[in-house]
């Protein structure tokens, strides 16, 4: 029996069965309903649970589930841990804090605190830990879930291969964002399936909210497809021809499509500076098949001390493979799938024999019989097949210190094992220029320009790139709406109140002006003193959005300057119930608190403000401050 027709023998006994339990359904009911799935609508339509994809595949559906990508994205639940909590303490020198992961019952708590001079806890914030970032196979980081629906990231890490806990990347510093780096849809884009959330809400400028049900790993659709209308053409018995045109096969397409279905997730050229996605997409808008390029811009750095030969990073997949001789000559004819089959985890010895084959595929007539080669093998204690040993090894990166990976830059070997794994210091780079990865697809003229300065301005938020991107965007009255407001934003952000000005004045003019439009308006109004006018801004959106922290915020600095108080604290409480974690909101509490002669309450909100960021200086310089007027009141009492 074929597999077409086994699959629609097996669909037609689900069928059968759900019709026994179910009313007879309306001709115009969705075929998908009979199996007791729906597919996902609003920004990502037309996707099923994976489940649905084993009812066919079952083979390649079960052997995925031991590939990382499969475990990419996970609750926080006893089934999905692997770590050690025996020895999840963790003291990170360089910021004098303490770390520690610890079960309770079911669940996952993350806590940090700091030490008195007399080893007491000072200043400690716990959690709950909602979702885990990473297979396991080497990392892990951990993530928090508001009930608003914002994700931060958490800075304690796991790291499988020395099976120990340490900072996760880009936290290994004396100041970093603690437990208030938010993590964006961009980030979890090549970590896990794409939600369901509402059409729109995934463009450019909209809030980074996710929905408590989110998919756990990236899943067959992500390379495949959306299934929804395959599945469809199954169950109504279309022809093998329309059966086969409702999905992607990527081993089907040409090589630089079924590369892009790779690159989309294993292809980063440089972590400190990554490219934009186009203005005219949104997050979850990329299907296989597509050009990537139309969907995303990826950079590459110069670094004067690390050529380009010489760097390498966690997710240098694709851009290793890039630099290979092999892959230069195949002219872009080979690929990830060359090598890789997406839904097997080779395991153990049967690794050798695998990739050796893969290799003698096209160097079949190579022999290994210098005695250099003889002797480094000897050396090894592994043999001559073990062709990735020698050509692909396994390396330190250099941006995640604390792993290795496999060099996907195919070269001549022998290499030395022990240099290339050999511990290394996490370095701040020294970047001169930036440039699009593959210029061929990527925008020129001022639109060129403007996304290489949007791209520095969001990674460094550098001057000069604001007036190379105000430049690029000039005359205002031209750009799309999208690009002034990111242009506002940033002059915001530098403090260019004038500029930021002219910027909105555009904008209040658009149509399809958005609800940033007026929180950067009264921010503006703010910083000329005029808490007034900030006011009437917030006041004239007929709508408002349910999530807008930043305009409540600002409305309660306008009411404080114009010692309204009361009307402040009840601006604060609601983004404090939004965004808890906004470190600033509970320090305007207490000012508002103190001038209310509140000091006990003050006090609270202060301690809650230090909890979440230690190091914050306003928030010392009030407690401070309250501390010392308290003390004169007592004594003058």
């Amino acid at each position: 029996m074929c597999r077409l027709a086994l699959c629609r023998q097996l669909f037609a006994m689900v069928l059968v069965v759900a019709a026994l339990h179910t009313p007879v359904m309306a001709e115009t009911a969705d075929p998908l309903s009979a199996l007791g799935v729906r597919a996902s609508v609003g920004a990502a339509p037309g996707y099923l649970p994976d489940r649905v994809c084993g009812t066919c595949h079952a083979g390649l559906y079960q052997s995925y589930q031991d590939v990382g990508m499969s475990h990419s994205f996970a609750k926080a639940t006893p089934e999905h841990l692997v770590e050690d909590f025996d020895n999840a303490e963790y003291f990170h020198e360089k910021s004098q804090r303490h770390y520690r992961m610890e079960r309770r019952g079911d669940e996952l708590w993350f806590r940090r605190w700091k030490q008195d001079a007399g080893g007491n806890p000072t200043d400690v914030f716990e959690t709950r830990v909602d979702w885990i970032v990473g297979s396991g196979n080497r990392a892990r980081s951990y993530l928090y879930q508001t009930a608003a629906g914002e994700l931060y990231e958490l800075p304690l890490g796991w790291y499988s291969q020395g099976r120990h806990w340490a900072m996760s990347p880009g936290y290994d510093l004396p100041h970093h964002e603690g437990v208030t780096r938010p993590v964006r849809r961009e980030c979890l884009f090549c970590h896990n399936a794409y939600p369901e959330v509402a059409a729109g809400s995934d463009a450019h400028g909209e809030p980074q909210l996710f929905p408590k049900g989110l998919p756990e790993g990236t899943g067959c659709q992500r390379c495949h497809g959306p299934g929804a209308d395959h599945v469809r053409a199954v169950l109504t018995g279309q022809p093998i021809e329309t059966i086969h045109s409702k999905i992607v096969n990527p081993i089907k397409l040409p090589w630089p499509q079924r590369n892009q279905v790779c690159f989309q997730c294993h292809l980063l050229p440089a972590v400190e500076i990554i490219g934009q996605r186009r203005m005219e997409r949104t997050d979850y808008s990329f299907r296989p098949g597509q050009e990537l390029g139309d969907y995303l811009l990826h950079v590459d750095i110069t670094q004067p001390e690390l050529p380009r030969e010489d760097r390498f990073q966690i997710n240098h997949h694709a851009y290793r493979l890039m630099q290979s001789t092999c892959y230069i000559k195949s002219e872009g004819n080979m690929g990830c799938v060359s090598c890789h089959d997406p839904h097997v985890k080779v395991k153990g010895d049967a690794r050798i024999p695998w990739f050796r084959d893969k290799c003698l595929a096209c160097h079949q007539d190579f022999k290994h019989d210098a005695p250099e080669i003889l002797a480094s093998a000897q050396q090894k204690q592994t043999t001559i097949d073990d062709c990735t040993r020698c050509h692909m090894p396994q390396r330190r990166t250099q941006d995640v210190v604390e792993v290795s990976m496999t060099d996907h830059r195919i070269a001549r070997g022998p290499f030395d094992e022990a240099a290339l794994l050999a511990p290394l210091e996490r370095e701040v780079p020294t970047i001169t220029d930036i440039e699009f990865f593959t210029p061929s697809s990527a925008p020129t003229g001022k639109v060129g320009n403007a996304y290489l300065a949007l791209t520095i301005l969001r990674a460094i938020g550098a001057g000069y790139a604001l007036d190379a991107l105000q430049k690029a965007l000039t005359p205002l009255s031209q750009v799309p709406t999208a690009w002034l407001s990111e242009l506002a934003s940033a002059q915001l952000k530098l403090g260019r109140l004038n500029d930021a000005e002219s910027t909105l004045a555009v904008l209040e003019k658009r149509e399809d002006r958005d609800q940033e439009i007026s929180q950067f308006a009264s921010t503006v109004a703010l910083l000329a003193q005029d808490p007034e006018r900030a006011l009437a801004l917030l006041d004239k959106d007929r709508q408002v959005p349910d999530f807008a922290p930043g305009r409540d915020y600002n409305r309660a600095i306008a009411y404080r300057v114009l010692g309204k108080h009361e009307e402040a604290i009840a601006a604060l409480r609601k983004v404090i119930e939004q965004r808890p974690v906004m470190t600033k909101a509970w320090t305007e509490l207490a000012r508002n608190q103190i001038a209310l002669r509140q000091e006990g309450a003050a006090r609270q909100s202060l301690a809650k403000a230090l909890s979440i960021d230690p190091d914050d200086e306003r928030t010392h310089q009030l407690m401070s401050s309250l501390a010392h007027e308290t003390n004169q009141t007592t004594t003058a009492d």
